[in-house]
């Protein structure tokens, strides 16, 4: 009997899918690995934190896409966890790959990759196979340039997000990279809900609350809801469902812990369910959601490297 179940253990171990059970890549520069920077490779660099991976992304056909960030490239991962293909980012020293949105036809096969590049902090638009399509944007301070791009998002309209961290901007751009808005952002996330709207987060000083803005990509205002996250800092956006529930971190008012306190949140901004969810150090996007709804985040230590390795796991809020 001991031996018959240990069997059908493994069996349902093998059956599940590799959100489920768990993605590991080493540290390093080889096939399959992810690069790092920090105090053990770079003795002599004064960075106040080590780098790695900045970014994931849950491709509709359950396959994976990750920025290896310092080795300035993109690596597709298949849902048990084979590197499918490698494809280089042109990128000048120093630079790193801070995030990537996913393009997707109707059959769900990704068609293209936008990458936000170090290099000339440009968005590259590159096909699947690794052809680089265009590249625009630029350093810069006006609308349309960036100095620090930090994330970006894009709609089936084609649409391009993209938050900049040292300008405070989240710029909307056109599918063929005009710009169509430049709004004031809070380093607090943003996410598109289904419909390909733009939702963000806006902090009321008189009022000392967060309010989840939803509205169309030209700037209709779909919603405005206060949520009720109590004493807080930093907020993030994460999701927002069909239904309109929002999942949302922070840092509470006592201070960060080791980890963020994370929450959906209803339509009249009531908490529903809360978790805990630990961030790796100087990661911008941690957490993605796949196609069937559930989450995946990203669990690494950088200063460890190249001890450890980096993993995807689900991520539950029960």
């Amino acid at each position: 009997m001991r031996t018959l179940m240990l069997c059908l253990l493994a069996l349902v171990a093998f059956a599940l899918p590799a959100s489920a059970a768990g993605i590991t890549l080493p540290y390093g520069t080889g096939d399959g690995q992810v690069a790092f920077f920090n105090a053990k490779n770079h003795p002599e660099s004064e960075e106040l934190h080590p780098w790695g991976p900045q970014s994931f992304r849950c491709a509709p056909d359950g396959s994976f896409w990750v920025a290896d960030s310092v080795a300035n490239r993109i690596l597709h991962l298949s849902a048990d966890g084979k590197v499918q293909a490698t494809l280089p980012v042109a990128s000048a020293p120093g630079g790193l790959i801070a995030d990537l949105a996913l393009a997707a036809g109707p059959d769900g096969q990704v068609t293209s990759l936008f990458v936000l590049s170090g290099q000339g902090n440009l968005v590259v638009e590159l096909g699947p196979d690794g052809t680089q399509k265009r590249a625009f944007g630029g350093e810069g301070d006006a609308a349309g340039t960036f100095l620090q791009p930090e994330l970006i998002e894009v709609n089936a309209a084609g649409q391009i997000f993209v938050a900049d961290r040292a300008r405070q901007s989240l710029t909307i751009f056109t599918p063929t990279g005009q710009v169509l808005r430049d709004l004031h952002w809070e380093w607090s996330g943003f996410c598109l809900d289904p419909a390909g709207n733009l939702c963000r987060l806006r902090w009321d000083e008189p009022a000392s609350v967060t309010h989840l803005i939803i509205e169309t990509p030209d700037g209709k205002p779909i919603r405005d809801t206060v949520l009720d996250i109590g004493d807080h800092t930093d907020p993030r956006l994460w999701r927002v469902t069909a239904a309109g529930e929002a999942l949302v971190s922070w840092i509470p008012g006592t201070g960060f812990a080791g980890f963020f306190p994370i929450a959906t949140f209803d339509t009249a901004g009531q908490k529903t369910v809360t978790a805990k969810i630990v961030p790796p150090v100087a990661m911008n996007r941690f957490l993605d959601q796949a196609t069937d709804g559930s989450l995946v985040h990203s669990v690494a230590n950088y200063d460890d490297a190249p001890d450890g390795a980096f993993r995807l796991e689900p991520f539950s809020l029960k």
